[in-house]
């Protein structure tokens, strides 16, 4: 993947496969009711991976994370919303948090 700087607020969901399919099952309005919080729902996204998954979700974190790093919150859930998330994070310490876990796949 090589990311343009001279877009640096977009995102191509194509380029975060398992960060989108993240997005898609689990950033969700009924992420509450179903998972309690969403960290939790990343520790249910990884329950249900291979290793192998759970590394390629490791990478795209580590990279979304570096891409999103000076972001502004808004951007940052626009780009969840491009992920295919429903979910708007309401610091972004919150997603950060969430990387993070994915990042150590536990």
């Amino acid at each position: 993947m090589t990311i343009d700087r001279s877009k640096p607020h977009k995102i191509d969901a194509a380029d975060f496969p398992r960060l989108s399919e993240f997005a898609r099952g689990y950033l969700h309005q009924d992420l509450i009711p179903e998972y309690g919080s969403v960290l939790n729902a990343a520790l249910a996204y990884l329950d249900d991976l291979s290793d192998r998954e759970r590394q390629q979700a490791a990478a795209e974190a580590f990279r979304f994370r570096a891409v999103t790093h000076e972001w502004h919150n808004a951007e940052v859930n626009s780009a969840i919303a491009t992920l295919g998330g429903s979910w708007s994070f309401v610091a972004k310490g919150e997603l950060q948090e969430v990387l993070r876990t994915l990042e150590r796949g536990h």
